[in-house]
């Protein structure tokens, strides 16, 4: 079955505003001899970098010479070095966003932010939508739209997945490890990856922007301090013995079986240690049934 979600367009461009979605160069950026970014265009419905430019684009940000955010050159033909310092040639850079998204029969639709994309196993995945299925998960035990997603390396250098919610105000709100369970068990279903920890915090303490958005690099720190923080309400630790099972397998010479391989008897026996795992009755797994609606990521299920 093929998964499908309903995405909000931004529109159309207007006339007076040059808009491109753009692939950054491997390389040119340290080469160009005006500290730039080169860049080339996408396919429609490919996720890039947003790039705009307009009459009214300012040159650059004050006291900040060596932002590159405004020398973005497109296609991969930058002026010369010595024409780098002349106003004529400042409407042939453009303004780097920060913000990936992608045109679709020549309307803008935005994914997210670049510096808050999480890279996991290699695929890309938009801190929002983790934190918009733990808060659904939570059943308004969480504040809505004060969550926090971010990436770190553990022990065996891989990437994983932390998350930061606030505590719903309600005094009848009981968050436990039950619930730690059900909202990680969500995001494996919707997203196919598993929380390595679950902070939870104080109502209005997550980090906020001056406008509003969340600071997922403050958030992090949160994390970071290991419970130093006095608005930590709880901790839980979702891993479980991930990294002794790795320990294990790395010791245990394996050899790949297929279900052919085994009998009536094995095949039981291993469903039900699977079935225990995740906390489900036997009978209610099955071969049938997928392992992200069992709360395993793809990893686990190797």
């Amino acid at each position: 079955t093929h998964k499908f979600v309903t995405l909000f367009g931004c529109g159309f461009p207007p006339r007076s505003i040059e808009l491109k979605v753009v692939r950054q160069i491997e390389g040119d950026e340290d080469d160009d001899a005006l500290g730039g970014v080169a860049g080339e265009p996408t396919l429609d419905g490919e996720v890039g970098e947003i790039w705009l430019r307009s009459p009214s684009k300012a040159g650059g940000y004050y006291g900040r010479p060596e932002d590159r955010s405004f020398r973005g050159y497109y296609p991969a033909a930058p002026p010369a070095a010595a024409d780098s310092d002349d106003h004529r040639f400042s409407s042939r850079r453009w303004l780097r966003t920060g913000d990936l998204g992608f045109l679709y029969q020549g309307e803008l639709f935005v994914c997210g932010r670049s510096k808050d994309t999480l890279i996991i196993r290699g695929r890309n995945y938009y801190p929002q939508d983790i934190e918009k299925t733990a808060e659904d998960a939570s059943r308004g035990s969480f504040r809505a739209g004060c969550s926090a997603a971010v990436s770190f390396d553990n022990e065996q250098e891989e990437q994983r997945v932390q998350l930061v919610v606030e505590k719903a105000i309600s005094d009848d709100v009981v968050v436990d490890e039950g619930l730690a369970k059900a909202v990680n068990d969500a995001i494996a279903r919707e997203h196919g990856i598993r929380l390595a920890r679950l902070v939870v915090v104080r109502p209005r303490t997550v980090p906020k922007t001056t406008s509003g958005k969340i600071s997922r690099r403050k958030a992090k720190l949160k994390i970071d301090c290991e419970g130093a923080d006095e608005d930590v309400v709880a901790t839980f630790s979702l891993l479980g013995d991930d990294a002794q099972d790795k320990k294990n397998k790395r010791k245990t010479p394996t050899k790949k079986l297929s279900l052919d391989d085994l009998d009536d008897e094995t095949l039981r026996l291993e469903l039900s240690k699977l079935a225990a795992r995740c906390g489900r009755q036997a009978d209610l797994v099955g071969l049938s049934v997928p392992l992200a609606s069992l709360g395993l990521d793809s990893m686990e299920g190797m």
